[in-house]
This record gives structure tokens, C-alpha cells and sequence, in this order.
């Protein structure tokens, strides 16, 4: 069975699923269908689904994102905001390459960017700011495939520049 949380638990294999097919603009009789035609089950809190098919699912509608953004039917701000790594790559690599950070990471540091960016000047809430500050945390310009550790230490960054920013206000100069 894929995993199931309820709403403010993180982050479930079925909650990523609801993700990617709404960002492919996939209804739900039309994700029942693909499901269906993927692994057998109609909907994605059945007990029979595996890893495997997990697995499976998400390399496919990775693919359909990949059409889409070649197409250009979406761009990567909009996968961006999505919370997708618009590289599209995560799922047919095996998800969490050797040494790499994994989902919960990844959804870490997204939520603490996304969160300072309230506390940053307009002008720095932009990748180039965001991949600036990876390089001072880590000395590697690498928020989209951090390895483990960096992760952990960009994650730690992330969260010390929130904390100045609370205690400050929005005033504070934060470059």
C-alpha cells in the first residue's frame, strides 16, 4: 500500500501521485484510468499498490510533465510552483540517486525557501539568489541535487535566515 497522511503530516506517496497528475491536468476519472492501466487498481489508497508500481506511476507522469514542458504547454516556473524539480529526471533515476537527498529533504528545503522568501527583499526571491546562497552553505551551487549532506546544511541555512528574519521583521537587510 502506498503511503497515506493525513492533511498537515508531510508529505505521502499518494499526496505526490494527486501532485504530479494535477500538474498534468489529469481529472479523476482520467487518473483512475491511467492508474487502472498502470497497475491494475483504481484508486491510488488501494492496499495492492507497491513501491513498484509506485515507482512506475510516477516515472510515467514524469514523462507526460517532460512532453509538456517541451511542447511548451508548461514552463518551469509553473513546475516550480508546483513543487516539481522542473530537471524531471528525480523518478527515472531511481529516485534518490547514490549519496543524493532525499523526497523529505527536498520538500524541506523547498518549504523553508518558499517561507523566506517573505522575509527577502522582491528583488532577491529568485533562483539566482537562492543558488548563491547553496554556494555560501555548501561552497556547490546545488539546491535541485544536493547530496545529503548538503542538503542537511542548506536545510540548516534556509532555516537560520528565517529565524533572523522573524526576529527582525521584514525590515531586516537580509542579503
Amino acid at each position: 500500500m502506498w503511503s497515506y497522511k493525513r492533511k498537515g503530516q508531510g508529505s505521502s506517496q499518494v499526496a505526490i501521485y494527486h501532485k504530479y497528475a494535477r500538474a498534468c491536468g489529469i481529472g479523476e476519472d482520467e487518473r483512475r484510468r491511467f492508474l487502472w492501466q498502470a497497475t491494475g487498481c483504481r484508486s491510488s489508497k488501494d492496499r495492492r499498490l507497491t513501491q513498484q508500481d509506485f515507482d512506475l506511476v510516477m516515472i510515467l507522469l514524469e514523462r507526460r510533465l517532460a512532453r509538456m514542458l517541451a511542447e511548451g504547454r508548461i514552463d518551469e516556473g509553473y513546475l516550480r510552483g508546483q513543487r516539481i524539480n522542473p530537471g524531471l529526471d528525480y523518478w527515472r533515476q531511481g529516485r534518490n540517486p547514490a549519496g543524493g537527498a532525499n523526497t523529505r529533504q527536498r520538500k524541506a528545503m523547498w518549504e523553508a525557501w518558499t517561507e523566506l522568501q517573505a522575509y527577502l527583499p522582491e528583488a532577491d526571491r529568485t533562483e539566482a539568489w537562492l543558488l548563491g546562497f547553496c554556494a555560501q552553505c555548501t561552497g556547490q551551487s546545488d539546491f535541485w541535487t544536493a547530496t545529503l549532506g548538503n542538503a542537511a546544511r542548506i536545510l540548516d541555512g534556509l532555516r537560520l535566515r528565517i529565524k533572523q528574519g522573524r526576529r527582525h521583521g521584514e525590515d531586516a537587510p537580509m542579503g
